[in-house]
């Protein structure tokens, strides 16, 4: 590292990379930084709790934020200080049957995972939009790669891999209302917020019906279960502790691929973006089914997979199948399935090259450096809304400054924070 890069008082920063999830975003956002810093630029990584008085000290010529509805008060606030606005998408593949973020200020570059999500967005010239494929998966192939040149770990000791995604089950009565109100100013969406939750408490139980059967079964199968980023830990943490079964187990802090690295055959919940994954990883894949899946989720989410199940006793049902001594299905199940697979990550991903960092790096550097030459009329309305946003928050936090304290302070809220595994990153991180 440069002693440039280590004095963040000399305002050199060029690009503010804002990170969304620590276990999730920061391997690949590292190597997006890693890329630009070969360029020539100096990336600070940091969490999505910075201030814009930190921004205004670093000052940099870039920021990328995660979501183009990302707080659009310090977009506001970034546009009334010429530092440019890039959207790198963390979760640029809904899989809802409909789903759109209500953007305010649109950014001036946003960079897309596929075609369908930026055909939804219809901003004006003044914002370059760009398709560039899931940059996670350079991880994915890269672990795939990996496992293929030197296996860490005989297919004896592989694990029957389980991602959990029940991350607002554990919200109490008041906090669901918010986040249901939170969602509806966010996003426009087809999926009912109250039939997501009913859907995620419904894999959880399945889930925990199906860890407390194989405690009592025989097979001889590892199980490893990794919880969403957002997800309360503590729930898992409990039912594996009263289970105590040593063929079970927890992972946490860690990235998506390190749990497919150890499996041999992955469980998801419905449409959940781990399915998609694990098919890059040539794994069998079982997706759980719920009540309101079909009527929440797109097809195309949900027929991708090799299997399906609504309840415990199908998932044995599947890994009898998949593991019987004399017939195993794995190798035919892949195959079989291996066109669906190429057909989803080619409508999904767009490009899987193992090289979507080192794309989107070249891209943000060549914007960063680039003039606009769009018409200024163009700019006037965003700036317009730029300027009555930044007043508008102004003045709301003066007038909300000790309800808000209360709020943050409410037992609700500190007892959802307990229930998180650690799951941001330090306040700055600089890239090398």
């Amino acid at each position: 590292m440069s002693n440039k890069a280590r004095n963040l008082q000399t305002n050199d920063i060029d690009i503010l990379y804002i990170v969304d999830l620590k276990h999730r975003d920061l391997p690949i956002a590292k190597r997006i930084g890693h890329h630009l810093t070969l360029n020539g630029q100096i990336v600070a990584l940091s969490n999505g709790a910075i201030t814009f008085d930190q921004i205004r000290t670093i000052n940099p010529k870039l920021i990328i934020i995660p979501k183009a509805n990302w707080n659009q008060t310090i977009v506001a606030k970034c546009i009334l200080k010429s530092i440019k606005v890039s959207v790198v998408e963390t979760e640029g593949n809904p899989q809802d049957n409909f789903f759109q973020a209500k953007v305010i200020l649109p950014p001036d570059l946003h960079l897309f995972w596929n075609r369908e999500q930026l055909s939804l967005y219809s901003y004006s010239p003044i914002t370059k939009k760009c398709v560039l494929g899931n940059p996670r998966t350079d991880l994915i192939i890269d672990s795939y790669n990996a496992l293929i040149k030197v296996p860490q770990i005989k297919p004896s000791e592989r694990f029957i891999t389980i991602a959990t995604a029940s991350q607002d089950t554990h919200y109490s009565t008041s906090m669901l209302k918010n986040k249901a109100k939170r969602r509806r100013n966010s996003v426009s969406t087809t999926t009912d917020y109250t039939d997501a939750v009913e859907d995620m408490n419904y894999q959880r139980d399945v889930v925990t019906e199906f860890l407390k059967q194989y405690s009592q079964s025989d097979l001889p199968h590892k199980i490893c279960l990794k919880p969403h980023p957002h997800e309360a830990v503590i729930y898992w943490q409990t039912l594996i502790k009263e289970i105590n079964d040593e063929r079970i187990h927890l992972m946490l802090g860690k990235p998506i691929e390190d749990l497919l690295s150890i499996s041999k055959f992955h469980i998801s919940y419905a449409a959940c973006s781990t399915s998609a994954e694990a098919l890059l990883m040539k794994l069998p894949v079982l997706q759980l089914r719920a009540p309101n899946s079909l009527k929440n989720y797109h097809q195309a989410h949900l027929g991708a997979c090799h299997y399906n199940s609504s309840n415990a006793s199908q998932m044995f049902e599947t890994i009898d199948i998949l593991f019987d001594p004399i017939n195993q299905q794995i190798d035919a199940a892949v195959a079989t399935n291996s066109i669906v697979v190429q057909n989803y990550v080619s409508r999904y991903f767009h490009i899987a090259d193992g090289f979507r960092a080192k794309a989107y790096a070249d891209t943000l550097n060549s914007f960063i450096n680039s003039k606009v030459l769009v018409n200024k009329l163009y700019f006037l309305p965003r700036l317009f809304k730029a300027i009555c946003l930044s007043i508008l928050s102004d003045l709301k936090n003066k007038a909300l400054n000790n309800s808000r304290k209360e709020t943050i302070k409410s037992e609700d809220f500190q007892d959802y924070v307990k229930s998180l595994y650690d799951h941001h990153i330090e306040s700055l991180v600089i890239c090398e």
